[in-house]
């Protein structure tokens, strides 16, 4: 980045075409979002937007931890409460509003780009980051919407402190300090964002540099303070920090940042990664006063990434990579626009070149995309079904949640929730290996093939008898403590294999051998299961988990 404004020839008719092609990019890619219904976690925020009284999710930790004790994103319930004000709790409006939120991200980062870029390296930029998967991820969940709307602030924010600077607007710094603000109430990825406007390369002096940044240090401090009230904890994410064990988190970590390059480009990841790699080496070589910037862009990013990769994990280009994805498509449209500055070409050859460098960027993450939208239609599909399954079905049927749904059970409860409220009962849950609690009579059953919700009833006793088959005999062990907003956990004594915790309240999700999670329950009741390499299912009785208490069971080995 250098400190000067876009090129002066700037023509705005070619600004309004790339607009254009953005806004087409974004109507194909997204064009079938407004027919979805609600998925993952979308109906416990739902149900948290509808609860938590005006702006109590900013100022009320109690109120704000009922929907997550890990991390504080209150914006995104506040988004939620102006789509219900809007037209209720009909997903269409909330699908609208996340296009709409799309639309303005895609108009703020072309800005963005026009701030160093002429118009075509800008376009490339932002297509580059319209196409990628990580984007595709989070443009295509409700419950993702805060890293979106978080990434428009902060881009906002970058905008006006550029213009405030280069202008000598003291307003620009205000404006820029107040979308700051926000990105902040959006998620913490987003809270190091003054350090990169400390070290973007500028032609002011440092010392004014400084002071324009103190309202950002005093915004800093107060989030600071804010979050410690209201999670009581001053580090995200799922899994607290614990004492003596850095290495082995950040050995782990670096493990699954070396998986990134396959993430964004696909199976063909290896020649955009080496050309990319090549190409901001050489920028940096070439521009040294870059060099604090790339370094704390990399601190920044993937600083907050590290409590992640020990749970939930990072195993694809979901939305933790979101960020890390647009500065990585602002990085190689500025390296590819200095590389082919810098060639020793003219005229029809330094155009070649800039178009072979941009497709060796765009083709495989566009394709990577794709290959993530297929999935997440299937995925979305099941959801979908399900949904709306649970919605019009009465109390008297019973169904066998798909694995999405076990995964994200709270979708169930939620939506559960939300019928009673108006009178109406739901469907039962036959989870596997959990005691049915009253007689079933009609059983329905996704099936991912034909897209639809089957009606099982004539295999009835075949289907309860594969649920209810379950091993009550071989060793199993366990060990809980709830305590100071903790879980605790340790199981045995398989080393292969899969542990889950299951019942009718949690679904059935799986668990690594031994964690530590925040809570902010006080009690729960469930069954331990563990599922064999070879397929047998060994389940424990119903457990009782209460806070301040340990819970401990074993069941050993059968005497010979």
């Amino acid at each position: 980045m250098g400190s000067s404004s876009a090129p002066s020839a700037c023509r705005p008719a070619h600004d309004l075409w790339a607009l254009g092609i953005l806004y087409l990019t974004i109507a194909l890619l997204f064009h079938d979002l407004p027919g979805g219904f609600w998925h993952g976690d979308d109906t416990a925020i739902l149900i948290h937007a509808l609860d938590a009284p005006g702006l109590s999710a900013f100022l009320e930790p109690e109120v704000w931890r009922k929907l997550s004790p890990s991390n504080l994103t209150p914006w995104l319930s506040f988004s939620f409460k102006v789509d219900l004000w809007l037209g209720g709790p009909d997903p269409r409006t909330f699908y609208m509003h996340q296009l709409v939120s799309l639309g303005l991200l895609v108009t703020g980062v072309y800005g963005l780009g026009r701030l160093w870029m002429p118009a075509a390296w800008t376009l490339f930029f932002t297509l580059l980051f319209l196409a990628g998967a990580p984007t595709d991820a989070v443009v295509g969940a409700l419950m993702t919407r805060h890293y979106l709307e978080g990434l428009l602030f902060a881009v906002l924010s970058v905008i006006a402190f550029v213009l405030a600077e280069r202008r000598q607007l003291p307003g620009g710094l205000i404006l820029s300090g107040l979308f700051y603000a926000l990105a902040t109430t959006a998620k913490e990825v987003y809270v190091p964002l003054p350090l990169i406007l400390l070290l973007m390369p500028t032609a002011s002096p440092v010392r004014q540099r400084l002071a324009a940044l103190i309202p950002f240090g005093v915004i800093g401090g107060l989030y600071i303070l804010w979050r410690r009230y209201m999670l009581g904890d001053l580090i995200g994410g799922y899994t607290p920090t614990e004492s003596g064990t850095l290495l082995q988190p950040l050995l782990d970590a670096l493990g699954v940042f070396s998986g990134f390059p396959a993430f964004l480009f696909g199976p063909a990841w290896a020649l955009p990664t080496g050309v990319l790699a090549a190409l901001l080496a050489f920028v940096l070589v070439q521009r040294p006063r870059t060099i604090p910037l790339a370094l704390a862009l990399l601190l920044g990013v993937l600083g907050p990434m590290l409590p992640l990769t020990r749970f939930p994990g990072i195993s694809g280009p979901d939305r933790y990579l979101f960020l890390l994805w647009f500065c990585l498509c602002l990085c190689v449209a500025l390296a590819c626009m200095h590389a082919v500055r810098a060639l020793p070409l003219r005229g029809p050859g330094k155009a070649l070149t800039a178009l072979v460098l941009a497709l060796t960027a765009l083709l495989p993450s566009a394709a990577t995309g794709h290959a993530l939208a297929e999935s997440r239609k299937k995925g979305s599909a099941s959801f979908d079904v399900q949904g709306r399954f649970i919605s019009s079905a009465s109390e008297a049927v019973a169904f066998i949640p798909s694995q999405e749904i076990l995964g994200s059970y709270w979708f169930f409860t939620s939506l559960c929730e939300l019928k009673q409220r108006t009178g109406s009962g739901c469907p039962h849950p036959v989870i596997r290996g959990v005691p049915v609690q009253k007689p079933v009579h009609q059983l329905f059953k996704f099936n991912p093939q034909r897209g639809v919700m089957e009606d099982v009833s004539a295999r009835l006793e075949e289907e309860m008898r594969l649920h209810r088959e379950t091993d009550v005999t071989r060793p199993l062990s366990a060990r809980f403590t709830l305590e100071h907003g903790r879980i605790h956990w340790a199981l045995g004594p398989y080393d292969t294999g899969t542990y889950y915790i299951a019942s009718d309240e949690l679904g059935r999700y799986a668990l690594p051998s031994k964690g530590t999670l925040r809570s902010a329950i006080s009690g729960q009741s469930f069954y331990v299961q563990y599922e064999s390499p070879e397929g047998w299912l060994s389940t424990s009785p119903q457990l009782h988990l209460r806070a301040g208490q340990v819970l401990s069971w074993e069941r050993p080995p059968r005497a010979q």
